[in-house]
């Protein structure tokens, strides 16, 4: 579980481990001396490994108004202000990063307000957090990547019930984010990416679910896919790999395409293993 984990988020073999996240590394390679934690930003409480760069990380909140009120203290803004360039100790970069969110804060916060969704979004965590990255585009944040998250797939028990239940809310909030951003001509720009942290199982286990996986599914959404629909053909029960399904293609080739065709930077220097690229997919 927590393996698999790893390795999606840090876009790495199995082999190896790593302690950055890929999207952390492009952040890192696309702007280590830019001072802008609002860059990629998280809608969470914590932040995911898959965000964590060498040099710089990206920003967790849970919406504008609440960092902002989380990082108001004014005591926190005098020590902060005062020893933000006082040197290279670790203590600085503290104080140095504890700057650098308070002004994000205020930032996000100001841009938050130019626009509001009048848009019905699932009364729900993963759909309220939907609904503010709609919010946050809209109102044209420098912010490239927006991460989120949508728990509850571990299926070991009920997973018919609770996996329709978790489908549901995700088609109905991402349905609703891309109806939201095509109202404002935005939906062009964008590029979602969904994937699971792990896969399951072919059989069933004995409590109408399934144990942990390997090959797993990928989803891309956007306008300027360049060929809609299944992207390779079904996999093989009948050729399965010690009960578990056999990938046709390795997540990180997706990585790198969206890095070096969407986001256009070097992907070789975030991916390392330099995975072929996909024909006709961005």
């Amino acid at each position: 579980h927590f393996r698999s984990m790893d390795i999606w988020h840090t876009g790495s073999g199995s082999e190896e481990k790593l302690n950055t996240g890929w999207i952390g590394r492009y952040l890192d390679s696309d702007c280590e001396d830019c001072s802008v934690p609002y860059h990629a930003i998280e809608v969470g409480d914590n932040l995911s490994l898959a965000l964590h760069g060498k040099f710089r990380d990206g920003l967790a909140m849970r919406g504008p108004e609440k960092l902002q009120r989380a990082t108001s203290d004014p005591f926190l803004r005098n020590v902060g202000k005062r020893h933000k360039n006082s040197g290279p100790s670790n203590l600085d970069y503290l104080y140095k990063t504890m700057v650098e969110v308070q002004e994000s804060a205020e930032y996000l916060t100001q841009k938050a307000k130019t626009y509001r969704s009048s848009f019905q979004y699932p009364n729900h965590a993963f759909g309220e957090g939907m609904r503010q990255i709609a919010e946050l585009i809209t109102a044209d944040t420098n912010t490239k990547i927006y991460y989120i998250s949508l728990p509850g797939f571990d299926t070991h028990v009920n997973q018919k019930a609770r996996q329709h239940h978790l489908l549901r809310i995700y088609a109905d909030a991402v349905d609703t984010f891309v109806k939201d951003l095509k109202s404002n001509g935005l939906f062009e720009d964008i590029l979602i990416l969904t994937f699971s942290e792990f896969g399951r199982r072919v059989q069933e286990n004995g409590s109408q679910g399934t144990d942990h996986g390997a090959a797993n599914n990928l989803f891309l959404i956007g306008d300027k896919l360049q060929s809609p629909g299944f992207y390779n053909e079904a996999p093989n029960l009948n050729l399965l790999d010690d009960g578990d399904l056999s990938y046709k293609i390795d997540f990180r080739s997706v990585y790198a395409d969206v890095l070096s065709k969407w986001l256009k930077i070097n992907s070789s220097e975030i991916i390392g293993s330099n995975p072929p690229s996909l024909k006709k997919l961005i």
